[in-house]
């Protein structure tokens, strides 16, 4: 099934709707989730409370506004940040970088305004799009990338300057939509560095 018709079908209240939205969509969410937790379990958890609220609120999606995987991620990232801030959860984790997170990601909502971050980032040159669609479709740390990539920590945040320079020249008639991409980038770049 396509996003329109797993959307159509969702809104219909038929099961095979959101049994074909798990089987599309289970493993991108899982690991930006699971990079933000850091623990398996509790990633499975909130990967199951992202399906069973975009179950509830499918009527709430627009596919004119955006995409559906663009939705799916809005939802996961706030649960899971909703998650962070529960102090059973801080507790739990016994991590002090925590309470950095949560202070963080509690203003970070990815825009909702009709832009297609991947065909955005698609086209970019490919050694920036690489490092930006890591650190903000997957949530990769620069670090992270870093490693991932085999290229020195300092080539890693170059690059990522010169990828939102370049969305910059991209966006350049959009001063107020480029702002809020923008925003969201550092948001999510500083929560994961």
């Amino acid at each position: 099934m396509n996003d329109t018709q797993i959307v159509q079908a969702m809104l219909r209240r038929e099961e095979v709707g959101i049994d074909n939205l798990y089987k599309n969509y289970n493993g991108a969410l899982y690991g930006i989730i699971r990079r933000m937790v850091n623990n398996d379990d509790i990633a499975a958890e909130l990967l199951q409370e992202t399906m069973l609220k975009a179950w509830n609120k499918i009527n709430t999606f627009d596919q004119e506004k955006g995409r559906l995987f663009t939705w799916l991620n809005t939802i996961a990232r706030n649960t899971t940040i909703d998650k962070l801030r529960l102090k059973k959860f801080q507790s739990k984790t016994n991590s002090d970088s925590v309470d950095t997170q949560i202070n963080l990601a509690s203003d970070t909502q990815l825009p909702n305004d009709g832009i297609d971050a991947q065909n955005l980032l698609a086209s970019l040159d490919s050694k920036y799009e690489v490092v930006l669609r890591k650190a903000y479709i997957e949530g990769y740390s620069q670090s992270e990338i870093a490693k991932e990539l085999d290229i020195p920590l300092g080539t890693v945040k170059t690059r990522v300057r010169s990828g939102i320079s370049e969305l910059r020249t991209l966006l350049k008639n959009e001063k107020t939509l480029f702002f809020g991409i923008f925003l969201s980038l550092i948001l999510i770049l500083l929560i994961w560095s």
